[in-house]
């Protein structure tokens, strides 16, 4: 790769990182009936402006010190770049700041109404200034780049590069397929080994039961829950997306892979690019958050699966120990 390929992979990265901080000031500032929610947007949209500042200053190199207040790096920014290339006016980024500031350093909380104008406008601003400044359409980069296994990134981009193509419903069909075969062959085979299921098919083994023919992805509703709070995503969005593509499973006798479709909500209406682009934009949004929060550099956890306790009732109160 050449030195110009790599800083052009690097500048497209750094980017990525601030579409994704940016749409999660998005989300928190669209709560503009709850001051504290829009307060926290305000702040990391505060944040993405200066990320982006310091990105001109790594590859187009302005100037910019750590010394300098948020105002003086717009000013210095500004002086250096043609002023069409910079669409941030100098009122917009002021009061950002004024605002930004009263609430971090004094707790004055937002007027909602009155800075969401101004919000909408720097959000607008972020795509023009950055297709200006680096020619680089910012709607098309993907947070996809962000996920650190290849594999699942791959796979991914694929989908991604086969949404581009699509026109009809047919086509948005496949494209919801192939977002549930990613979600089940990344996450969901985890959900079919887990400690709970071995101990089924272990019990019904001792005990002569019989298992169904297929086996599917079977959470704990509880569980499913406090995984996706603590991730940081909205319940009703998984259920959305869970009823919008295929859930997958395995045939237990020949391990064959196989789709199980939601009757309900399976049909052409639904084949469309606004539930493709849901879909695929949630799946990303779920693995990089899982990514960062279960990171395998701060811990990892081995299950032997060969091996576990049985409590087995003697009498009263009294337990004996099993080995499994």
């Amino acid at each position: 790769m050449t030195k110009s390929n790599e800083g052009q992979r690097i500048l497209v990265r750094r980017l990525t990182l601030l579409k994704f901080l940016l749409n999660e000031s998005i989300a928190y500032l669209s709560s503009i009936d709850d001051e504290y929610r829009f307060a926290i947007g305000i702040s990391m949209l505060h944040d993405s402006v200066e990320n982006l500042f310091w990105a001109i200053e790594t590859f187009k190199k302005v100037g910019i010190k750590d010394k300098h207040t948020f105002p003086d790096k717009y000013s210095l920014i500004l002086s250096k770049l043609k002023s069409k290339k910079f669409c941030f006016d100098s009122a917009s980024i002021n009061e950002l700041n004024t605002i930004r500031n009263a609430y971090k350093h004094q707790g004055i909380l937002p007027n909602t109404k009155f800075a969401k104008p101004l919000t909408e406008k720097i959000i607008l601003d972020f795509g023009e200034t950055i297709k200006n400044t680096f020619n680089i359409n910012f709607d098309n980069i993907s947070l996809s780049q962000l996920l650190d296994k290849e594999e699942l990134r791959k796979a991914i981009q694929n989908v991604e590069k086969n949404l581009v193509k699509c026109r009809l419903p047919n086509d948005y069909k496949q494209v919801l397929y192939d977002i549930g075969k990613i979600y089940f062959d990344f996450h969901e085979t985890h959900d079919m080994s887990s400690f709970s299921s071995l101990l089924e098919e272990r019990t019904a083994s001792e005990t002569g039961k019989k298992l169904s023919k297929y086996k599917f992805p079977d959470r704990d509703f509880h569980s499913l829950q406090l995984e996706l709070l603590e991730l940081g995503i909205v319940p009703y969005l998984y259920y959305r997306f869970k009823n919008l593509v295929p859930t997958f499973g395995m045939e237990r006798e020949t391990k064959r892979i196989i789709p199980k479709y939601e009757t309900v909500y399976w049909g052409k209406e639904n084949w469309t690019k606004l539930n493709a682009e849901f879909c695929l934009n949630w799946m990303i949004e779920y693995f990089l958050k899982k990514q960062w929060l279960y990171s395998s550099s701060k811990y990892n956890i081995t299950m032997h699966t060969t091996r576990y306790h049985i409590l087995e009732v003697v009498k009263d109160f009294k337990t004996k120990l099993n080995k499994g």
